[in-house]
């Protein structure tokens, strides 16, 4: 009995700290909301920025921007997007980018058509990746069981993947600094607008997948939701 719980115990514990390897493998993002009057102005000057960034400093695609499309108070706003390894790293391109020269130019540009919003910093619990020029849909959740809800999202993986929506990538975010109202973004990352809304027309005509709504509601309480589109040029 005393090996038998040894070897449970040690199993238990080789379970997490794989599962908190996974965990730190995954990345992190910062959501800026922009306030501005000339988004289309403001993104040529991000791509300035962007291609400087990457030239100067090897950062590619560094700030990504999304607007809110049919997303309640979001719709029209835009969010400056930027992801990193770890928040360390995060910092310190923060640092270099503020630094260096070539950048001063592009920023007092920028200061001329936009301000900055409130910011959230997050981390991924769930990863599968996103697409250049995705349109998402996004919901802020209040998760009352964080690996009850990710076990969960396992379950929806394989609805969507049953459903010729393998396409579709499922993340989600913990809010870590500028919590507010919520304290996860789970975002569905879709290739196009065709695809978001065929992914949404099967989400409200589907049984199965109505069913794990239904289910998944016992871990989560949703905040708000809405699409959204990435703009970056």
């Amino acid at each position: 009995m005393k090996l038998t719980s040894i070897v449970f115990a040690s199993l238990v514990t080789l379970l997490t700290l794989r599962s908190f390897a996974a965990d730190t493998a995954l990345p992190v993002i910062a959501i800026n909301e922009i306030e501005t009057k000339d988004a289309k102005t403001y993104a040529l000057w991000i791509a300035r920025n962007n291609a400087v960034a990457k030239s100067k400093l090897g950062l590619d695609s560094y700030i990504r921007l999304y607007v809110g499309e049919s997303a309640g108070k979001d719709t029209g706003r835009v969010f400056a997007v930027i992801a990193s390894d770890s928040f360390a790293t995060m910092s310190a391109n923060d640092q270099r980018t503020t630094e260096e020269p070539a950048l001063i130019e592009s920023r007092s540009h920028l200061n001329t058509v936009r301000s900055l919003g409130p910011r959230v910093l997050l981390k991924a619990v769930r990863f599968d990746g996103t697409h250049a020029g995705a349109w998402l849909f996004n919901t802020r959740i209040v998760a009352t069981d964080e690996p009850g809800y990710l076990n969960a999202l396992n379950d929806l993986r394989k609805l969507l993947d049953d459903r010729g929506l393998k396409d579709i990538k499922i993340n989600t975010y913990r809010v870590v600094a500028g919590r507010d109202t919520y304290t996860h973004l789970v975002s569905l990352n879709a290739p196009s607008s065709e695809r978001l809304a065929l992914m949404m027309d099967t989400m409200v005509t589907d049984a199965g997948i109505g069913g794990w709504i239904a289910g998944s509601a016992k871990f989560r309480t949703v905040v708000n939701n809405g699409t959204y589109r990435e703009i970056t040029p």
